[in-house]
C-alpha cells in the first residue's frame, strides 16, 4: 500500500495538479489521504478516481496535528507532502525501490531546508522519534519540522545512524513554494505573522535557540 498524505488549506487548485502528476508516474499511489483544513475542497471538487479519502475537521488542525493524524491513519509506505508541488514521473518508483523503514526518506533533488515539504516516514521512525509536537504551533504551522529534525538527530547521535537516519533518494518534484501564503488576503497575512511569532517563541522556549542560531 502506497499512500500520499496531504494536509490542505486553500490551494485546492494545486492539490488537483499534485494528484494528476502522481497519477502520471511510472508507479502510481494506491491511496490519497487528505485533511481539508479549509473545509472547502468539496466545493472545488474532490479529485476523482476513487482513491481519495477525505477528512474534514471542524477547524484547522494545524500542520503538526494534521501530520500526526495522517500518519496514524495510514500504513506501509506513506508519503507526507505539501499540496503545492508536483511529482517527477519516477518519484514514487524511486521511493519503492529505495525504501528503508529505518530512514526518513526525502528526494535528493530538493533542498535540505525543505525535507519536510515531502518525506516518507515509517511506523518505525514515527514510533522511535514520536509524534510531531502540536504545542509549538497550535492549529497552525512552522517550526514543528525543525523540532522533529532536532529530535531525530539527537536519537541518531545517541544510538547511531544504523538505527535511524535520513536518506536521500534519486528523484525530485517541482515545488511552487509558500503556495498557501500566496493565496492569503491582507487580513489573513497579518494573522499568519501573529501565529508565526507564537510558533517561533514556543520553539525558542523549548530549545533555548532557533534553528539558524550558531
Amino acid at each position: 500500500m502506497i499512500t500520499v498524505c496531504i494536509p490542505t488549506l486553500n490551494r485546492y487548485d494545486l492539490l488537483h495538479k499534485l494528484i494528476d502528476s502522481a497519477e502520471r508516474g511510472t508507479v502510481v499511489p494506491d491511496r490519497y489521504l487528505i485533511i481539508d483544513n479549509g473545509g472547502k475542497l468539496e466545493f472545488f471538487g474532490v479529485p476523482s478516481g476513487g482513491k481519495v479519502d477525505l477528512h474534514v475537521p471542524p477547524r484547522n488542525m494545524g500542520v503538526a496535528a494534521s501530520w500526526n493524524w495522517l500518519i496514524r491513519n495510514s500504513q506501509e509506505i506513506r508519503i507526507v507532502c505539501n499540496d503545492d508541488l508536483e511529482f517527477d514521473s519516477d518519484l514514487v518508483e524511486s521511493i519503492v525501490t529505495h525504501y528503508d523503514e529505518k530512514k526518513l526518506i526525502y528526494p535528493e533533488k530538493t533542498s535540505l531546508l525543505n525535507i519536510y515539504s515531502f518525506f516518507v516516514i515509517s511506523d518505525y521512525v514515527f514510533n522511535l522519534v514520536g509524534e510531531f509536537d502540536e504545542s509549538i504551533s497550535p492549529n497552525y504551522a512552522y517550526y514543528e519540522d525543525n523540532d522533529y529534525d532536532w529530535r531525530l538527530k539527537e536519537i541518531r547521535s545517541r544510538l547511531g545512524n544504523d538505527i535511524i537516519d535520513y536518506s536521500a533518494i534519486p528523484s525530485g518534484y517541482t515545488h511552487l513554494g509558500s503556495g498557501t501564503i500566496a493565496k492569503m488576503s491582507n487580513i489573513e497575512l497579518q494573522e499568519h505573522h501573529r501565529k508565526f511569532k507564537i510558533a517561533k517563541n514556543n520553539f525558542l522556549r523549548k530549545w533555548g535557540r532557533l534553528p539558524n542560531d550558531n
